[in-house]
């Protein structure tokens, strides 16, 4: 809900609901549309429709009036038609045997006259309102979707739509009041990738060619997060979407650290840094002790830390 910022002269007539009773005969009456009722202090009101008020039930000599129930609008604008339950005459019948016979009652007070300068809704208010709320709506889904997104995947930019069902005002642009509010149903649809699908899709495009074999252990991008995602060409009733990715993508070769540590324990001292040649993701090694002035090779494989270090 917001504050109405329109303005502008509102002549409104106050308005509600009578009851018109026919207490004079069994025969039904016609009532035109604008059949003025007056209230005991002289206001007037008239009804919107013609209208058929029923006969009375003249049973057993005695007489029970029929009713009909209509709108009633004031003659004029202005609060001072704003008026409690009261009861009507209808000056039509005035000097008749039906003016004491048909009279109506109120079933609702009479309300909604105005005249003056009044707030009303504008069409900036709604749209303004409108925005509010999908951006709201927007966030909590978002939110919500982003809460229950299982590991391992990632939701691009541009990758989700709110799909608006309804919308409803409680006020029209135009309308005099000072407060408007809106509700909106809506449903919220995100693309959502699998990393490791995108990094795959990565490696073969630009990584691996036809000379070039993958490590035996395979390749990573090991700043995969940092890269950034975009949603192309979405469809999202059909469910498709072409995604983008920008950024520098880090490729390290990956190699079996197990079988290089044991393959290292079986090898003679003298040929030791051979083994490494083996390896093609390893560029480049060299051999360290712990402490400096050790130089027996360890035996046992948890005995070899091995420290990797990517080119940049």
């Amino acid at each position: 809900s917001i504050q109405t910022t329109g303005s502008q002269n509102v002549d409104k007539a106050a308005s509600g609901r009578i009851v018109i009773y026919n207490g004079f005969s069994s025969e039904s009456q016609v009532l035109v549309r604008r059949t003025r009722f007056k209230t005991p202090d002289g206001k007037i009101f008239r009804i919107r429709e013609n209208i058929i008020v029923p006969g009375a039930d003249m049973a057993g000599g005695q007489i029970k009036p029929a009713l009909i129930e209509a709108e009633a609008v004031a003659d004029g604008p202005g609060e001072e038609y704003n008026v409690g339950l009261v009861d009507f005459t209808i000056p039509g019948f005035k000097g008749t045997a039906r003016y004491d016979k048909f009279y109506a009652r109120s079933k609702t007070p009479m309300s909604g006259g105005f005249s003056g300068v009044s707030p009303v809704v504008s069409k900036r208010d709604l749209d303004s309102l409108e925005e509010a709320v999908r951006r709201e709506l927007t966030d909590n889904f978002m939110a919500q979707v982003r809460q229950e997104l299982p590991s391992g995947f990632v939701i691009p930019e541009k990758g989700t739509i709110l799909m608006v069902d309804q919308v409803r005002h409680s006020h029209e642009a135009g309308d005099p009041v000072e407060q408007v509010s809106v509700s909106m149903k809506a449903s919220y649809i995100a693309f959502a990738s699998k990393i490791q699908d995108i990094e795959k899709s990565i490696i073969k495009k630009y990584i691996i060619d036809k000379n070039h074999e993958a490590a035996s252990s395979g390749i990573e991008i090991e700043n995969i997060n940092d890269l950034s995602y975009t949603a192309k060409n979405s469809n999202f009733t059909d469910k498709k979407a072409d995604l983008s990715i920008t950024g520098k993508a880090h490729a390290v070769w990956q190699f079996n650290e197990q079988a290089l540590k044991t393959e290292l324990i079986a090898s003679p001292r003298k040929s030791r840094l051979n083994v490494f040649n083996k390896y093609p993701e390893i560029t480049r090694a060299q051999i360290s002790f712990w402490p400096s002035w050790w130089r027996v090779f360890p035996g046992k494989t948890e005995k070899i830390s091995i420290s990797i270090k990517t080119s940049p």
